[in-house]
């Protein structure tokens, strides 16, 4: 059911108060998604903190056998390898050296006419003095 259909059928209600079930129902809904986001978000950093838990033992692990010289430099290049492929991105940001990549992008000189002729139209469009505010 649509949502004006849904509260245009509450039988009684002004269309004040159809308006105030509208912005209500608006409401809790966006909150929804707001708990929803922040849901998801905990169980991506819970993931996170998994996987970099699940590789703290490997890099405790091959200290030890580093310390007891039980390991070979063959070992420890794959065990690296394996370490950097399992990093989440959220943890791979904070390790030097392992920001993600900058990539430089090569545009077409008509990409980049059309570039220059969309920003040119963009600040022409936006000028100060066509600026209202509202105060409401």
């Amino acid at each position: 059911m649509q949502l004006n259909e849904h509260f245009g059928a509450v039988n009684g209600n002004s269309s004040s108060e159809r308006e105030r079930l509208q912005r209500q129902f608006v409401q809790q809904r966006e909150l929804q998604e707001r708990q929803d986001k922040k849901a998801k978000q905990a169980e991506d950093d819970f993931s996170d903190f998994i996987a970099v838990a699940a590789s703290q033992e490997q890099v405790d692990a091959a200290r030890e056998r580093v310390a007891d010289d039980d390991i070979s430099e063959a070992e420890l290049e794959a065990l690296d390898a394996d370490l950097l492929d399992g990093m989440p991105p959220s943890v791979r940001s904070h390790v030097a050296g392992l920001e993600p990549p900058v990539v430089a992008v090569q545009n077409t000189p008509e990409e980049n006419d059309q570039a220059a002729d969309t920003l040119e139209h963009a600040q022409n469009a936006v000028a100060p003095s066509s600026i209202l505010v509202s105060t409401r």
